[in-house]
């Protein structure tokens, strides 16, 4: 980033811009892992930070151990902000009905995930006519992803319940990659697939402990802090 910083200096230079104060200084916004690298810099040359403003902070600290429990921090109250939203959006909101107030849309949600962990939910791929299994843990997980990016991805985060709660799962064939054949399908997790060899060169290089030993701070992560995103045993509310 040092040479990132240099190099925009120099482009001025040659343009015949004047320089302004924070010559040879980084500014910088810097957002998720962007975070981390922003606090890296701050940390390594503090001489050369202009203006440096770190949005939805990575906590250095425990990024450098072994586990990602500091991602999940917030995680649920995020989802929470979700049933909030849908209930003052009202029809525009899939998963609303009529009537409805946070909590209500709430249940109904926990009601829905409920029900696919005690039995999940099959049908036949409309494109491909193969066997498609629904459970609770891929639902889960796109609902854990969508959470990211949640003014873009709440609408999509009403409708794929909605689908399941209504019993229409071809719906959701879109969610399913493209296989020609069964036997083609693909094995690894979508989480797996979706990384590049860069992005696992990265996590695992900016993991500072040796392989071989302790965390300097454990931090397990419990499944009471996101219960919308694990995987346990559960029933449906009687209402």
């Amino acid at each position: 980033m040092v040479s990132i910083v240099d190099a925009w200096d120099r482009g001025i230079e040659t343009r015949g811009l004047a320089p302004n104060a924070l010559k040879g200084k980084l500014v910088y916004w810097g957002f998720s892992y962007g975070t981390y690298l922003g606090a890296t810099f701050a940390k390594m040359f503090p001489d050369r930070v202009g203006r440096l403003v770190l949005d939805g902070v990575v906590d250095a600290d425990q990024y450098g151990t072994f586990l990602f429990g500091e991602s999940l921090t917030d995680t649920e109250k995020v989802l929470d902000r979700f049933f909030d939203h849908c209930a003052q959006a009202q029809t525009r909101c899939a998963l609303y009905r009529t009537g409805d107030d946070p909590s209500r849309v709430q249940r109904r949600y926990n009601d829905i995930m409920a029900r696919l962990d005690a039995h999940p939910a099959t049908f036949i791929h409309p494109e491909h006519f193969i066997p498609v299994v629904l459970r609770a843990d891929f639902i889960k997980l796109i609902m854990f992803s969508t959470l990211y990016f949640p003014i873009q991805g709440f609408p999509a985060l009403a409708g794929v319940p909605d689908y399941i709660h209504k019993r229409e799962y071809e719906q959701l064939a879109p969610l399913f990659p493209s296989t020609p054949t069964p036997c083609s399908a693909p094995t690894d997790p979508l989480f797996t697939a979706q990384l590049s060899d860069a992005q696992r060169a990265i996590m695992c290089g900016d993991k500072t402990h040796p392989v071989k030993s302790k965390p300097l701070t454990p931090h397990p992560i419990e499944p009471t802090n996101t219960p919308h995103h694990t995987t346990r045993p559960t029933s449906p509310s009687p209402n």
